[in-house]
């Protein structure tokens, strides 16, 4: 009995220890991570930073960063912690799905400089121009930036029409802001729910082959009916090299000169409470 008790009690012992520090190195040969924890013995010590509502979710341009430990200031008001923009000039960022590219040029104005977004269409330029007019003039902006264009590119097939010259691996963030189908679903809504769960399935089935190590996905949704019914993180798995990384808010104030446009025709529409997936590699 007395032995079973030194046991149990040493078991419990083990399993109070909670990691102090986790600390990621790079292999001698630089192709994976290698995660060590050191633990603390105090199995109280860091009880106050689990759970931290500041950390489930930011604006989407906000990120919050930790060290190891919280300072008692930084507890006591959490607005003081450090933050780290999602989106920063130093990043090469590629745009897919573009219609009338306001949000490639709103995201250039977010930064203040174009120079590393690069903004694609599906359509020819001819076609775009015809179905978005207002695209002309933004266009016209974005490039005054310094941004770049693409026109012709299949966000479900960008192993195929991606210019082979140009790899999406150079890029740090490739960002799907709202996609969508064009099937209508006030007329064919089963239709319409299978359209879009299969081409977010098609989009994470390829987006991999242009990744690397760092990179990451960003799929930008309305939330609530029938958008939830795509049910995003679920299409995502289909694909088991890419896993979901965070989940947050999207700010639209932030993008003050994106105009969304639908699919299927060229009006405009409100896109109020919206979420940002995070997928990386």
């Amino acid at each position: 009995l007395k032995l079973r008790g030194r046991v149990i009690h040493n078991l419990t012992r083990f399993l109070q220890r909670i990691p102090e520090t986790v600390v990621i190195s790079r292999d001698d040969d630089n192709t994976a991570d290698v995660v060590s924890l050191r633990y603390s013995d105090d199995p109280d010590a860091h009880m106050s930073d689990m759970s931290d509502p500041a950390d489930v979710a930011a604006p989407v341009g906000l990120a919050a960063t930790r060290g190891t430990k919280r300072s008692a200031a930084a507890r006591a008001d959490p607005a003081s912690e450090t933050v780290q923009p999602l989106y920063t000039p130093q990043q090469t960022l590629l745009v897919l799905g573009e219609a009338n590219f306001s949000f490639s040029l709103a995201l250039a104005q977010l930064l203040k400089s174009g120079d590393k977004i690069t903004g694609s269409c599906l359509q020819a330029h001819s076609a775009l121009v015809h179905k978005y007019p207002d695209a002309v003039g933004n266009l016209h902006e974005l490039l005054s930036t310094g941004a770049k264009i693409k026109y012709e590119i299949d966000a479900t097939k960008l192993h195929f029409t991606w210019p082979q010259e140009s790899a999406l691996s150079s890029f740090d963030r490739i960002i799907f802001p709202f996609p969508h189908s064009g099937t209508d679903y006030s007329s064919s809504p089963f239709i319409s729910l299978e359209q879009n769960r299969i081409l977010l399935r098609q989009f994470f089935a390829c987006v991999h082959m242009r990744m690397q190590r760092g990179t990451e996905v960003h799929v930008i949704l309305k939330q609530g009916p029938p958008y939830d019914e795509w049910r995003v993180v679920e299409q995502a798995k289909y694909n088991p090299l890419l896993k979901l990384a965070r989940v947050v808010d999207f700010d639209e104030k932030q993008f003050a000169a994106y105009s969304h446009r639908r699919t299927n025709r060229a009006k405009s529409a409100k896109i109020e409470n919206a979420k940002l997936y995070v997928f990386t590699l």
